[in-house]
């Protein structure tokens, strides 16, 4: 049978995961091991439930683990097979408002230790950025709380939330939010915000890729 249209798919763990599902949109659906076009084989299937009947909007990989994002939760995906996936939540009041600003970087962050992980993910909720290295979430956008705080004309339009983007520069340790016509960067390793760029054209997406010479390169692209 033709597979229904998804919202995003995530390699993870020698299988192809995807969201979205029509039927159960609050479950991850996945491939047999090793092969990524088969939703058939007897060890494909659909995860548990996610939390309530909200939909999944987001996953992203983080160590051995997949970070899942609903609007109403955070939950991480455990184990390494079907027999042992284990869903564990994160978070009961912080959810994500723009799917495609979740966002891994493994540079660590301001004041964390040398036993402490040194991978991140960031991702925007309504009222900020916020910020996970395997343990509960913590909002780090304090100092540019006026672009999330409605009583600031500042304060990022409700129309433009769900839309937002951002990537990651690993060559400058940046996490970049793209809002219409500037962004906000937020230097990972060091804990500072910037005040916000505007380019001479404004971004509407980025991304991140190692080239042959093993160097990293990011590229923006326009409307």
């Amino acid at each position: 049978d033709a597979l229904p249209a998804y919202s995003g798919c995530v390699e993870f763990k020698g299988r192809l995961f995807v969201w979205g599902d029509p039927q159960y949109k609050n479950r991850l659906r996945y491939t047999s091991y090793g092969r990524y076009d088969c939703f058939v084989g007897k060890d494909a299937g659909y995860t548990d439930i996610f939390g309530g009947e909200d939909a999944i909007l987001c996953a992203v990989k983080f160590y051995n683990e997949l970070v899942v994002f609903k609007r109403s939760g955070v939950f991480l995906l455990e184990g390494y097979s079907p027999s042992t996936f284990g869903i564990l939540r994160l978070a009961d009041n912080v959810g994500i408002a723009s799917p495609q600003s979740a966002r891994n970087i493994e540079v660590g962050y301001a004041g964390m230790h040398a036993d402490e992980s040194v991978s991140i993910v960031l991702w925007q909720d309504t009222d900020g950025v916020y910020a996970m290295d395997g343990r509960k979430p913590k909002k780090i956008s304090g100092p540019v709380d006026h672009y999330f705080n409605p009583e600031y004309s500042t304060c990022i339009a409700a129309a433009n939330i769900e839309s937002l983007q951002a990537f990651v520069d690993y060559t400058n340790n940046e996490y970049h939010l793209l809002i219409p016509t500037y962004e906000l960067v937020y230097n990972v390793l060091t804990g500072e915000w910037y005040p916000p760029w505007q380019r001479q054209i404004a971004l509407a997406t980025g991304l991140l890729l190692r080239g042959t010479d093993n160097r990293y390169y990011t590229y923006g692209a326009s409307t």
